[in-house]
């Protein structure tokens, strides 16, 4: 999570980051990637096992120009759906979600 949030901090004008797979990712990283990096339109998280419905929740909330969100094969859970309505995702993939 360390190079993650350095990477944050460093790269504030980011618009798209592809995770995927990156199994040592957590929550801490990525709500550090919603809080500092505002022009996100696109991540994918793909894979990433640690990351939970609260990460995703953040971006939700914080990422306003987010619209992309791949989150293929990750652990969620149904309340998540209650923050996508109320976001600016305009394609999500759940494929493979538990």
């Amino acid at each position: 999570n360390e190079g993650i949030i350095q990477f944050a901090f460093g790269c504030p004008n980011l618009e798209i980051l592809n995770l995927e797979n990156c199994i040592n990712i957590s929550n801490l990283g990525i709500q550090e990637i919603a809080r500092k990096c505002h022009n996100l339109t696109f991540i994918n998280l793909s894979g990433c096992i640690k990351i939970t419905d609260l990460a995703i929740i953040e971006l939700f909330l914080v990422s306003k120009k987010l619209n992309t969100l791949i989150l293929k094969d990750c652990k969620i859970t149904d309340e998540l759906f209650k923050f996508i309505n109320n976001s600016s995702i305009k394609v999500i993939d759940l494929s493979g979600c538990d």
